[in-house]
């Protein structure tokens, strides 16, 4: 079986993937290459004129922080979410360029409650939590953060709730009921970041 890199879509623009400038995206695609990885085509362009690709950049970032309907802790927490489906190795990626990486987890979401966004994604009685809390530590974060709290009108609270009518409660998280359902997200939370630190969790 040959060692050579798999074999990554092209841009069809030899002259920009042929004359990379100095920065970070060439770090990035030295890297990867390095590791015979396959890495994002968009970096050719990025690592060939920086100085103009920093406004798709910009524009990314005012995507996921600008004011809008969805808050940007939705945002990031949609983002993050739809990395981990995609299997992004973005730790790898960040580290590779020297940069921090901390990943968002939540418990789930729910855009209807307070937006005409239609974006949801089920708690399954703690399911996607674990799932996202797995998935963050598997790719070697520096930190990881939570979304959110207590953002019950986006629904990725995570702060204690007891069972009342008309309002949404833990019952049956993780097989809890009660007084235990009620702070199942807070334990939750302690068990992954002991995990996250090496801790043996008691």
């Amino acid at each position: 079986m040959s060692g050579a890199a798999p074999e990554s879509p092209s841009l069809f623009l030899p002259d920009v993937e042929a004359h990379h400038q100095p920065g970070v995206y060439h770090d990035l695609i030295t890297s990867a290459r390095g590791r015979q990885a396959e890495y994002s085509k968009i970096w050719d362009l990025f690592a060939f004129q920086e100085a103009f690709t920093i406004h798709l950049a910009r524009f990314t970032h005012g995507v996921l922080r600008q004011p809008a309907t969805i808050s940007p802790g939705l945002r990031e927490l949609i983002a993050a979410y739809t990395s981990y489906q995609n299997e992004c190795a973005f730790c790898t990626q960040a580290h590779a360029a020297g940069l921090l990486c901390a990943p968002s987890v939540g418990p789930g979401f729910d855009a209807r409650l307070t937006t005409s966004q239609e974006a949801v994604r089920a708690r399954l009685n703690g399911l996607t939590y674990d799932r996202m809390w797995k998935t963050a530590i598997k790719s070697k974060p520096d930190l990881v953060t939570v979304t959110s709290y207590n953002e019950w009108q986006e629904g990725t609270q995570i702060e204690p709730a007891r069972l009342a009518v008309g309002k949404s409660s833990y019952d049956g998280a993780w097989g809890k009921r009660g007084a235990a359902a009620q702070v199942s997200y807070l334990a939750a939370t302690l068990r992954w970041s002991a995990r996250l630190r090496g801790v043996p969790h008691q």
